[in-house]
């Protein structure tokens, strides 16, 4: 399973074909946080573009993974440390979160913006 952030799923909304490309594959198993899907709608102008790309997960079958204590007490622990030195968003804790305690990789465009934990495999899908 790939945990997705929400970058790569704006990147394929916006139509850039590599981020399409690596959606539409389908040996990927895909899922996302509800915090990305949270980041996703506040970029939205309407409901319908937020319930059009809703939809689309569930085509997708793209698994949305919800706040369980296990995350909410690692984001804690990443936010605690964290915050201070580099200014992280509570929201990029939790998704950091998200992936260490499924054990999945993350795919974000902003490789270099999570870089400083060590806990996650980082991979950009994409140049």
């Amino acid at each position: 399973m790939i945990l997705v952030d929400t970058n790569v799923f704006i990147d394929f909304a916006r139509g850039y074909s590599p981020a399409k490309d690596f959606i539409f594959d389908t040996r990927n198993q895909l899922a996302t946080s509800v915090v990305c899907l949270m980041e996703y709608i506040r970029g939205t102008a309407k409901l319908t573009e937020a319930e059009k790309f809703e939809k689309f997960l569930v085509n997708r079958s793209v698994t949305i993974i919800q706040i369980d204590e296990a995350i909410s007490i690692k984001a804690y622990e990443i936010y605690r440390r964290w915050y201070h030195k580099i200014k992280l968003s509570y929201m990029d804790a939790i998704v950091l979160a998200t992936a260490y305690t499924k054990k999945v990789r993350l795919f974000t465009r902003d490789v270099k913006h999570f870089s400083f934990y060590a806990g996650v495999k980082l991979i950009c899908p994409y140049n």
